[in-house]
């Protein structure tokens, strides 16, 4: 997959993979350059594999969507700090616009993370973060009498997400439609380049018909010149020699005799 030329979508889900396997394919991210899709969801990754796909974010141009749901990238709420580093790495990379993080509990300081991330971000435009809210057990408070207390993304952060996440849509439909109008540019210019050869094509078939009738006319004109100019010579040759038949027969005459003068 290094060299991969041909694949554009790996679906690697649910194969107990681990962090030593995810470190295997973040190498290959980094010089793959057609792969566009990768899911990764349900692989047993923890916080250590987010340092390996961190790094492959910095270096892989080409990757649009990567799904990495229901995995453990922050040790079950324990260590959120590695996750941060995906989100930094996103900063730099401009060719993912689609992460799927649900079910890794992600809490309020990952949520930070990706707003500072869409500081920068422009290009991601799917970003899903759904059942992300964990339990952990902490001694009672005067507010809460049990001891299991919900942590997840805020619902502020969550609404802060949504808005980028929609202003990057808008840059997006602003972009494709600048793209599709200069496809449909270049796709005019084409046709004018198209139907000017055509025309081209079209008058210089009709120089060489009128080349060609001319040529058929000049060809008559001198095949009829030739044979008026050689029935010419022929009489002129038939002449010549009947003149100079008779000029001989009148030569070749014997002259008569002159008679004698009287004594």
């Amino acid at each position: 997959m290094k060299d991969n030329m041909s694949v554009l979508t790996l679906n690697l889900a649910r194969k107990d993979l681990g962090d030593d396997k995810a470190k295997k394919l973040c190498e290959m991210l980094k010089s793959n350059k057609k792969l566009k899709r990768l899911e990764l969801e349900g692989n047993l990754f923890t916080s250590r594999s987010c340092e390996f796909f961190a790094d492959a974010l910095r270096k892989n141009n080409f990757l649009r969507y990567l799904d990495l749901s229901n995995n453990f990238l922050t040790d079950n709420g324990k260590n959120t700090e590695n996750l941060g580093k995906i989100f930094s790495a996103l900063e730099e990379n401009t060719m993912l616009i689609s992460l799927i993080l649900t079910n890794n509990c992600l809490d309020n300081h990952n949520t930070n993370s990706i707003i500072a991330m869409f500081r920068k971000n422009y290009s991601l435009i799917h970003l899903e973060i759904f059942d992300n809210n964990y339990f952990v057990e902490s001694p009672p408070t005067d507010t809460s009498k049990s001891k299991y207390h919900c942590l997840g993304p805020p619902v502020n952060h969550i609404v802060e997400i949504k808005k980028n996440l929609e202003r990057n849509r808008e840059k997006d439909k602003i972009w494709r439609l600048k793209e599709w109008n200069e496809r449909k540019f270049i796709k005019n210019e084409d046709l004018d380049v198209q139907n000017n050869n055509i025309l081209l094509t079209n008058r210089k078939n009709e120089l060489l018909m009128k080349i060609d009738e001319r040529n058929a006319v000049f060809d008559f004109y001198k095949n009829k010149f030739e044979d008026e100019l050689k029935e010419l010579e022929t009489n002129f040759q038939s002449n010549v020699e009947k003149f100079y038949i008779e000029t001989r027969q009148r030569l070749d005459k014997k002259k008569p005799k002159k008679s004698k003068p009287k004594k």
